[in-house]
């Protein structure tokens, strides 16, 4: 008899920076310009609105959304964790002069 085969941890993970952004450049096709993205994810992402007030998108298991003060990053996928810290460290070394007031990752505690 076989034992089941268990699915991913799920809970989700979010990083959280505060500070002046600007949302309208978080596109897809922004991130695989710099290289944070394939061609392929940039072609299957979910964009829900990108404009000046806000950016909304989905890039495989992870979703991010940019207010002009507030970003949020997110997956469910404990196996896509360190895919978004890498995401998240990318955005920040390419954006190295974005006045960031503060970044975390919320405590689910």
């Amino acid at each position: 008899m076989n034992a089941p085969q268990s699915e991913p941890f799920s809970e989700d993970f979010n990083v959280v920076l505060l500070g002046n952004l600007n949302p309208a450049i978080f596109h897809p096709e922004w991130f695989c310009r710099h290289g944070l993205i394939g061609p392929e994810a940039t072609a299957e992402a979910d964009i829900s609105v990108v404009s000046p007030q806000v950016t909304e998108i989905d890039i495989g298991h992870i979703h991010l959304q940019c207010l002009d003060n507030r970003m949020v990053v997110r997956t469910s996928r404990s196996t896509h964790t360190e895919q978004l810290l890498d995401l998240v460290r990318g955005i920040l070394s390419i954006l190295p002069h974005t006045p960031l007031i503060a970044a975390g990752i919320p405590n689910r505690n």
